[in-house]
């Protein structure tokens, strides 16, 4: 797979890839430390993630947008509108990643805060499930679910199936974030992994060998013309 690592200059993700046999880069706006600069786009990722990639692992600054942090925003009690204003830009990054027309998307950071509303993570783990000695809450999202729908297709969480009121979510181009309108009319966030693709909800009709997808009640009335109809 060809595999951008965002922000990274380590290069230590970079370099497990390809010892895989991936074709994968690091990116960041600085030099890399891990010895490949052949393997290293040192740019803005932005205006690389529309380059074809299979996958996406992205490492986005966390310093103004992590729960650890939120206690700056309020020094002795007053807002600071610089932290603010770098919390926002954070967001905006981290977005954008996610939002990125990439097939299979993993983001990595630790527990974010309420104050920027990011949405929620699909995963949560720790260093020392995978062998280290520390303890630090990170934060994992991950976009695979979603990749094997097709632009314009409706889809669900597994869990509202069978519902009346489907919380359902149409997928857009380049839209990651499933974007799912409640039964209260209002468009909520939910990063769920677990959804599923819905049939259309019109009918197919073929007519002089064209396929066509019409409204249930358009094509109940269209069959009931046909039956009045006298020969």
């Amino acid at each position: 797979m060809k595999i951008l690592v965002a922000c990274e200059e380590s290069q230590i993700v970079c370099k497990a890839f390809r010892a895989k046999g991936h074709e994968a880069f690091s990116c960041d706006i600085i030099d890399c430390s891990g010895g490949h600069p052949e393997w290293h786009i040192k740019d803005d990722v932005l205006k690389h993630v529309d380059d074809g990639w299979d996958m996406m692992i992205a490492f986005p600054p966390c310093t103004y947008i992590s729960n650890a942090g939120a206690r700056f925003l309020y020094p002795k009690g007053i807002l600071d509108n610089g932290r603010l204003e770098l919390g926002k830009t954070g967001k905006k990054l981290f977005m954008k990643l996610i939002n990125a027309n990439i097939p299979k998307i993993c983001i990595e950071n630790p527990i974010h805060s309420k104050i920027f509303n990011i949405p929620k993570h699909t995963q949560q783990i720790q260093p020392y499930e995978f062998g280290h000695p520390q303890n630090k809450e990170i934060k994992v999202d991950v976009y695979e679910a979603l990749a094997k729908a097709k632009y314009g297709e409706r889809c669900c969480r597994t869990a509202d199936l069978g519902k009346t009121c489907e919380e359902e979510y149409t997928i857009t181009k380049g839209d990651r974030t499933p974007k799912i309108l409640s039964d209260r009319g209002e468009t909520v966030f939910n990063n769920d992994k677990d959804w599923v693709i819905l049939p259309p909800k019109g009918v197919s009709v073929t007519i002089d060998g064209e396929q066509f997808e019409i409204s249930k009640e358009s094509a109940k009335s269209f069959k009931e013309s046909i039956n009045n109809v006298k020969l």
